[in-house]
């Protein structure tokens, strides 16, 4: 909303808005009697997330993804997509995320809940992308060739390792591989367009 939405003229504002949001949200559930503390992990997440969609973001706006970015634009336009997304997205990841809890359950021995919210969260993401590329009938095919392929089991291989490097920090892994993922993939974004 805030990237989008034409409130701020400047990126840097909007962002900068948004990280002071998530800092004094972070800051107020210390203050407040709900039973939570800060946790600084909270707020590296909230920061990464952010630097990540304005990383995004910023890649859409080139003039050679004007195309791209209005067929979006076309789908979530509608209200009608937004409650098929919505749906969706709660089906699936409520679906995914118990079955991989039961399975990884049996599987170990003991509860995984990390582990399952990751693979339902990294699933669910991936159907929502497929259901708006399917409905603003973007050619993927035009994006995927032999390089393409290439630079994403690459950016797989290195978010997989630092995942193992952070989690051996204390630090949970999700996080940062999150934020190396999406960083390789933009990387590979600029390549093949």
């Amino acid at each position: 909303m805030f990237m989008c939405g034409g409130w701020f003229k400047n990126p840097l504002s909007s962002m900068s808005l948004l990280l002071g949001w998530s800092i004094l949200d972070e800051l107020s559930q210390d203050l407040m009697p709900n039973n939570r503390d800060f946790s600084t992990s909270d707020v590296i997440a909230s920061v990464l997330g952010i630097v990540s969609a304005y990383i995004w973001c910023g890649s859409l706006r080139t003039v050679h993804n004007a195309a791209l970015e209005g067929a979006v634009d076309s789908v979530l336009a509608k209200g009608k997509n937004w409650f098929t997304l919505a749906w969706t997205g709660v089906f699936s990841i409520t679906f995914i995320g118990l079955s991989c809890w039961f399975l990884l359950r049996f599987a170990f021995g003991e509860q995984q809940s990390n582990a399952a919210f990751f693979i339902a969260v990294s699933i669910t993401i991936s159907v929502l992308l497929l259901l708006i590329i399917r409905k603003s009938k973007i050619k993927l095919y035009s994006f995927l060739d032999k390089n393409t392929v290439l630079y994403i089991l690459g950016s797989m291989v290195v978010t997989f390792m630092i995942g193992l490097g952070v989690c051996q920090l204390g630090y949970s892994p999700w996080i940062w591989a999150a934020f190396a993922f999406v960083l390789s993939l933009r990387y590979t974004w600029g390549q093949v367009t």
